[in-house]
């Protein structure tokens, strides 16, 4: 299966990545404890993407002539046929590691706050996701 790709336009400002496992610990008491990993070794990955200036019209500052859609019209459609697809899965580049993770939205709804007539502010929170029968690296990243 052929998976879209987020496009990254310059247009999110701040990113958040995190990772996590899953760690079973037993306490035995007096400072005696066992513990075992029972998730995947690379851990689960977050990320909390914030999209404080969106452009709402398709030649905004920045855009090319080419651009048809805007940068909010983008994001919003981007998301909307995730979520009409049941929450596809989808690529996301990692800034921070520079890997591509499949990942899907972690909230069902997407708000837009509007600053002016031109500019819109959001923010997607994305988790890392596994498929069947798709190869990862020991970090979960796809090739």
């Amino acid at each position: 299966m052929t998976y879209p790709i987020l496009d990254y336009r310059g247009n999110y400002t701040s990113v958040t990545a995190t990772v996590a496992f899953r760690v079973l610990t037993a306490d035995f008491g007096d400072g005696y404890t066992e513990s075992s990993l029972v998730g995947s070794a690379g851990g689960t990955r977050t990320w909390a993407l914030t999209y404080s200036a969106l452009h709402m019209r398709p030649f905004g500052a920045g855009a090319s002539s080419f651009v048809s859609q805007s940068r909010a019209e983008y994001v919003s459609k981007f998301y909307c046929d995730r979520m009409a697809a049941g929450n596809e899965p989808f690529i996301l580049l990692c800034p921070r590691e520079n890997k591509r993770f499949l990942v899907a939205f972690v909230d069902t709804t997407l708000t837009f706050a509007l600053v002016s007539n031109l500019l819109a502010t959001t923010g997607v929170n994305l988790k890392q996701v596994r498929v069947s029968g798709v190869t990862t690296g020991s970090d979960g990243s796809i090739p």
